[in-house]
């Protein structure tokens, strides 16, 4: 943990186990799979999601269409999880342990629109302990190259050196390419593996 100064977090499968639109996904796994299978038919319409070009409303419309549920089903969706369900525990008692050493945290999510609209607003009692929250969205992120620089971009806003940051994620072409760029990383498989690499960290 030597010369760690900050610490950039992934939401989706590693703060948070939960999918998006989970409920749906519990209860109607049909309908999950046909939006699922919808983004990989539509690659464009994914990369109009990321550059911002394609709001979520736009998509749920969609959704409908393709399910026969009243896109107001799929807002819901996104705010069916309680907020303190919505973390995984174990690894935030991790997150209050690099919090008591003076290191600083910030989430780094790619869930565009959705995570200023639903997510922040919902979970954001319950996510005080980060220093801040950061989206690409903003940044028209279109490629990995471009995450992985969004990235760098987030440690020079806290004037920290890429060499004392870790980016903590699942997606191991974006560790990859951070790590590249100067920064430290812990690209993790699953949770049992994340796990064992915070408790290794700590």
């Amino acid at each position: 943990m030597s010369e760690v100064k900050l610490i950039i977090w992934d939401w989706f499968k590693t703060l948070s186990p939960h999918h998006l639109y989970e409920s749906l996904r519990q209860n109607n796994p049909a309908a999950y799979e046909l939006i699922q299978q919808y983004f990989v038919d539509h690659q464009e319409e994914l990369l109009a999601w990321h550059q911002g070009k394609l709001g979520y409303t736009s998509l749920h419309a969609k959704f409908a269409e393709i399910t026969g549920i009243d896109a107001a089903e799929f807002d819901k969706s996104l705010n069916s999880i309680t907020p303190k369900d919505m973390v995984d525990s174990e690894v935030m008692g991790y997150v209050n342990d690099f919090a008591g050493k003076g290191i600083a945290q910030v989430i780094a999510s790619d869930n565009y629109d959705i995570w200023d609209e639903f997510f922040l607003p919902q979970y954001a009692s319950e996510l005080t302990i980060f220093t801040g929250f950061h989206s690409p969205t903003d940044f028209r992120i279109m490629t990995l190259d471009q995450h992985a620089e969004f990235l760098k971009s987030i440690a020079a806003s806290y004037q920290i050196d890429l060499s004392k940051t870790i980016l903590i994620d699942d997606n191991s072409e974006l560790t990859s390419l951070f790590s590249k760029l100067g920064g430290r990383v812990i690209n993790h498989t699953d949770r049992q593996d994340l796990l064992s690499q915070l408790k290794n960290l700590a």
